[in-house]
């Protein structure tokens, strides 16, 4: 059946939609820190991953979050290079361990200052088992200190500053676009 739609010839891409129905997105909530002793009363399962997944899902994104407060909010465990400090949530292997293989980006919550350095712990634990995917970090604490956040953190391929879903969904599909495009361009398919 022959279809009216206009083929790009360098990717071979009809539309948006067959660039997005493949790409799987990520969303990973880091776990609570706090000092060993404290009473906290912070755990609460991120409302962020419910508007980005349905925003990027409309958009034919496939998603999965794994949302350490949500998925362990009654674990506490101890930071072992952060004498002191304990962490609420799912571990690093845990969290690590609910991350797809087929995985295109994984976006990384990293709401507050303080917690900054367990939380690029997390995205480098992360960027060793999954060398490929791009990660970007988003959240009070990436808006803050974008520049900082990719300085410190090497892993951290982009910040995404304030609201996330319009800069996901478009920096996605672009990414994306140009993934295929490399891919077929060296196996010189048009």
């Amino acid at each position: 059946m022959k279809s009216d739609a206009p083929i790009n010839l360098v990717s071979g891409l009809n539309t948006k939609q067959d660039i997005t129905s493949k790409l799987h997105v990520t969303f990973v909530g880091e776990p609570i820190v706090s000092s060993a002793g404290a009473i906290i009363s912070e755990a609460t399962p991120s409302i962020a991953f419910a508007y980005l997944t349905a925003f990027l899902e409309k958009q034919g994104y496939r998603t999965q979050v794994v949302d350490a407060i949500g998925e362990g909010i009654g674990r506490f465990w101890n930071l072992k290079q952060r004498e002191g400090f304990i962490a609420q949530g799912l571990t690093f292997d845990e969290i690590i361990s609910r991350i797809p293989l087929e995985t295109d980006m994984i976006g990384v919550s990293a709401m507050f200052s303080g917690e900054w350095p367990v939380t690029r712990d997390l995205i480098n634990a992360i960027r060793l088992r999954f060398p490929r995917p791009i990660i970007i970090a988003g959240g009070e604490h990436v808006t803050a200190l974008p520049e900082f956040s990719l300085r410190d953190c090497p892993a951290l391929n982009y910040c995404v500053r304030g609201e996330g879903e319009y800069p996901l969904g478009g920096f996605n599909f672009q990414v994306q676009k140009v993934q295929r495009d490399a891919a077929r361009s060296r196996t010189h398919q048009v």
